[in-house]
């Protein structure tokens, strides 16, 4: 059993360097992590806006929330531009969904 617990806790382990790894590799790199501040500039101006309360909904859920918010401390040891981005993209999500 505790043989069992071990290998777990290694493939979780090895599954989370790996992500690591690769978003340092994408904040690494000027042109990736400018695509990706792109994409929450435009999500933020153009998507929240025509989100149907099926899609708002999503945000209300404690969750998803909580998994938002960890991304977002996670990547502001990496990248504070980007969290900050997030941080507001994710705000202007949440006040559409109270707004609809």
């Amino acid at each position: 059993m505790k043989r069992r617990n071990n290998n777990l806790l290694e493939n979780v382990n090895n599954t989370l360097n790996n992500v690591n790894c690769k978003v340092k590799n994408i904040v690494d790199d000027d042109i990736k992590i400018n695509i990706v501040r792109v994409i929450l500039i435009i999500y933020t101006s153009l998507v929240v806006p025509i989100l149907d309360n099926k899609q708002l909904e999503l945000v209300n859920n404690n969750i998803i929330r909580l998994i938002v918010v960890a991304l977002i401390v996670y990547l502001s040891f990496m990248d504070m531009v980007t969290a900050i981005l997030l941080t507001i993209s994710f705000l202007v999500t949440l006040h559409q969904q109270k707004f609809i």
